[in-house]
């Protein structure tokens, strides 16, 4: 039921986009194929739709074992342009539907959203990424399409946390289960869940290569975002899974040495 209602929200929308057999029966298979309950490209065109569905393809080919629990991808409208290019959302309080379900369950979105300003702009996505961010950012060989990568890196890393405990999804909340989530989410959030991966794939690191390198230069190897500190001078641990899930997506075994330690960890425990 939950399920069903975030489809109908999607059928809903459907009006606002241009009708495209080939995208629609594209999105169809995405959803078929790797268990999402929806794909919307909406008024994107056929080419950059099929460079973006390639790339979900690569990493659910990838990572097989993490099918399940996003319940979209979808072209939204970003408050400014610069807000994001790509971005993932572990939990989005879509309805509380009262009597439709129960008089408590709520229903989620775990989804991965794209601004439609860029990838619905054929005049700037025909451009290299390095014109909107900075140059060496992502790593090497970035692209617009690549940056959905480093967003299922966010999925994946969710993923695994929720499969530590014992969670497929967290579409419908409960009562039962409301708390649980809610711990999940904040673990995520934290980054805490994200920093135990990279600390273990660190210390791997540092026995293999006898080296005895820090935290700090371990993850700025991979790139400036897998290194970048918030405010409070602190490394975004998630942003740092992200992007060695980005640099193995994109350069395979030839991804810096800690993207690939990084990855051992996540596909051991996938």
């Amino acid at each position: 039921d939950a399920s069903n209602m975030i489809k109908k929200d999607f059928e809903e929308q459907k009006w606002q986009c241009s009708s495209n057999q080939d995208i629609s029966l594209l999105e169809q298979t995405l959803e078929e194929n790797y268990n999402i309950i929806n794909i919307s490209f909406c008024d994107m065109s056929k080419e950059e739709a099929e460079k973006i569905a390639n790339t979900i393809k690569k990493v659910y080919d990838l990572f097989p074992n993490i099918k399940g629990a996003l319940s979209n991808i979808t072209i939204t409208n970003a408050n400014t342009k610069s807000e994001y290019i790509a971005y993932f959302q572990p939990s989005y309080q879509f309805v509380n539907p009262n009597n439709d379900i129960s008089t408590y369950n709520k229903v989620n979105k775990t989804q991965i959203l794209l601004n439609s300003y860029y990838f619905l702009n054929e005049n700037i996505i025909s451009n290299p990424i390095e014109e909107v961010v900075d140059k060496n950012w992502y790593v090497s060989g970035a692209t617009w399409e690549s940056t959905i990568a480093h967003e299922l890196g966010h999925y994946i890393t969710f993923k695994l946390l929720l499969k530590e405990n014992n969670i497929d999804n967290i579409i419908l909340v409960t009562k039962d289960n409301e708390n649980q989530i809610n711990n999940i989410i904040n673990d995520f959030d934290s980054g805490n869940f994200a920093l135990s991966i990279i600390n273990n794939a660190l210390n791997n690191y540092n026995d293999k290569y006898n080296k005895n390198i820090s935290l700090e230069d371990f993850a700025s190897s991979i790139s400036n975002y897998a290194g970048h500190k918030d405010e409070n001078n602190q490394i975004l641990y998630n942003e740092t899974i992200a992007e060695a899930i980005h640099d193995y997506y994109l350069n395979g075994n030839s991804c810096s040495q800690a993207s690939y330690e990084i990855i051992k960890i996540i596909t051991s425990k996938l």
